[in-house]
C-alpha cells in the first residue's frame, strides 16, 4: 500500500512522426480505492496503490474532433500474499491389468499388489520429499490416477479391451505419501463400469490419507463432485479435471469461467487428460494447445496434461504454465518410462494470482 509508479503516455502522430499538436493527456483510474491516479505533468501520471488488487488505467487524448486512449492493467499485489507450491505428477496405475488369460494376459495387478503387500507407500516412498512444504511455501501436489480401485469384475474378466487397470481399493493407501489430489478424470476409472467410478472415488477418500478426488466424468455424481476445493491462508484452491474427448473446447470455457465464479475461486487448476489423441506420441498436438489455451483464456492459472504415456514440453502462455504431459509417473500398467514431476511457486492475492517462478 501507499507505494508509487508513473506512467507516461507517448504522444505521436501518424504524419511524418511529428508529435501531435495536442498536449493534455487525461488520466483516470477505474478504481481508485485500488490505484489513485495523481497530478499530471505533460505525459506523465503519478500514480499511488491504496490496496491489493487489479486496476485499469486509461490515458486519454481528446482533439475536439478525435479521442484516442490507451490503457495500462496494475496488479497491486496483498502486503503478505498465500504461497503456494503445485507439485504435478503424471500417471499413477496403483494396480494393473487383472487377466491371466486372454487378449493380454498380464497379470499386472496381482505383480503390483504382491509388491507392495508388506509397504503400501513404497511407489512413492523415494519421492516424499516432493509434497513437502517449502518454506514460507505451502505444498499442494496432485497426480494422475489411472485405475479403478474397486472389487468388482472378478477375477479374470472377460472384455476385447485392450488395457484394463484394476486395484484393490486399499492401493489408495499409497496416496497417503503426500498426494493431496488425485485426477479420476481419465480413461480408465471406469474401465469395470460406471459403479467403478465412484468406487475409486469414494476409496481415495477412504484409504488416501487425505487425499481428494478429482474430476469430471459423464459418470460423476453428488459424492464425486467436479471441482475440489483446498484451502490455504483462507485462500480456496479449486482443481477441476475433464476428459478432452468428453467435453468441447467451447463447454471446458463455460465451465471454468462458471466454477471459478461459483465456488469463489481465488486460484484454478485444471487437469486434461488427452483421451482422443494419440499415445506413445511426444509432439504437442494442435488440439491440445487450443483446449490448454482456452483452458487459460477463461481462468485457469495452471494447466496439467496426461494421457499419452509420453512426455511433452512446457509452454509459458500468458503468463501461466501448461504441462502438456508429464508422462508416467508410478505404473503398475506398463508403457514409457520417461516421465518428470514439476514445481511451481505461485503467490495469491485478493484479487489474482500470480506463478511466481520465472
Amino acid at each position: 500500500e501507499d507505494d508509487s509508479c508513473t506512467l507516461s503516455a507517448a504522444l505521436v502522430s501518424a504524419i511524418n512522426g511529428k508529435r501531435p499538436s495536442y498536449e493534455e493527456v487525461a488520466w483516470s483510474s477505474d478504481d481508485s480505492d485500488i490505484v489513485e491516479v495523481g497530478d499530471s505533468d505533460g505525459d506523465d501520471c503519478q500514480c499511488t496503490c491504496k490496496s491489493a488488487g487489479i486496476a485499469t488505467i486509461t490515458a486519454t487524448t481528446d482533439t475536439g474532433r478525435y479521442v484516442k486512449t490507451a490503457k495500462c492493467t496494475i496488479y497491486v499485489r496483498d502486503d503478505n500474499p498465500t504461497k503456494v507450491t503445485i507439485t504435478a505428477g503424471g500417471d499413477c496405475v496403483l494396480g494393473g491389468d487383472p487377466r491371466t488369460t486372454g487378449i493380454t494376459a498380464r497379470s499386472t495387478q496381482r505383480a503390483y499388489e504382491k509388491l507392495i503387500a508388506s509397504d503400501s507407500v513404497y511407489p512413492f516412498e523415494k519421492i516424499t520429499a516432493l509434497f513437502d512444504d517449502r518454506g514460507d511455501y505451502t505444498n499442494l501436489s496432485i497426480v494422475n490416477l489411472e485405475v479403478c480401485l474397486t472389487s468388482s469384475g472378478g477375477s479374470n474378466p472377460s472384455t476385447l479391451r485392450k488395457f484394463l487397470f484394476r486395484g484393490s481399493p486399499k492401493n489408495a493407501q499409497a496416496l497417503a505419501a503426500g498426494i493431496d489430489i488425485a485426477n479420476i478424470a481419465n480413461n480408465h476409472t471406469a474401465d469395470f463400469g460406471p459403479n467403478a467410478f465412484g468406487h475409486t472415488a469414494k476409496n481415495v477418500v477412504s484409504y488416501g490419507g487425505g487425499a481428494l478426488p478429482s474430476g469430471y466424468n459423464r459418470y460423476n455424481t453428488s459424492a464425486t463432485p467436479a471441482v475440489t476445493l483446498k484451502e490455504v491462508d483462507g485462500k480456496r484452491i479449486g482443481f477441476y479435471g475433464v476428459q478432452a474427448n468428453q467435453v468441447p473446447v467451447s463447454i471446458l470455457s463455460s465451465r471454468i469461467k462458471k466454477y471459478r465464479k461459483d465456488y469463489n475461486l481465488d486460484m484454478m487448476v485444471v487437469t486434461i487428460h488427452w483421451t482422443g489423441q494419440p499415445e506413445y506420441k511426444r509432439p504437442v498436438t494442435s488440439t491440445m494447445k487450443t483446449y490448454a489455451r482456452a483452458a487459460i483464456n477463461a481462468g485457469a492459472d495452471l494447466v496439467i496434461g496426461h494421457h499419452r504415456h509420453e512426455v511433452s514440453g512446457i509452454e509459458k502462455y500468458k503468463g501461466k504454465y501448461i504441462l502438456y504431459d508429464l508422462g508416467n509417473f508410478v505404473t503398475g500398467g506398463g508403457g514409457g518410462h520417461w516421465t518428470y514431476a514439476v514445481q511451481i511457486d505461485f503467490k495469491i492475492s485478493s484479487d489474482f494470482t500470480e506463478t511466481a517462478a520465472s
